[in-house]
């Protein structure tokens, strides 16, 4: 089931979670570290939790439900990584570029 029939199958809503995690992403391609997502976040408006001072998750708008940033196509532990294989493949895409000239 692709995601225009998953809408359909709820009414053409899109859930909040779905919005959040958008947002969410966005943003985390912003930050190196999760000191960096967390004050982006709040600087969007976006309210966050903590477990054993780790950044955790972020609080739906209306503070009624909590979303793990790993479910919501986060990885706190990655951040930097993530960024690093991003720079990694540009690179290797530019020296391939060179080769074919």
């Amino acid at each position: 089931m692709n995601r225009s029939e998953q809408e359909i199958k709820r009414g053409g809503k899109i859930l909040e979670k779905e919005i959040l995690a958008k947002q969410v992403l966005e943003h985390s391609k912003e930050a190196k570290t999760p000191e960096q997502l967390k004050r982006t976040l709040e600087q969007h408006g976006i309210t966050t939790y903590e477990r054993n001072s780790v950044l955790t998750g972020v609080w739906n708008q209306k503070k009624t439900r909590k979303y793990r940033l790993k479910k919501l196509g986060v990885d706190i532990l990655n951040l930097d990584r993530s960024i690093t294989k991003e720079q990694e493949r540009k690179q290797r895409l530019k020296r391939n570029r060179g080769r074919d000239h």
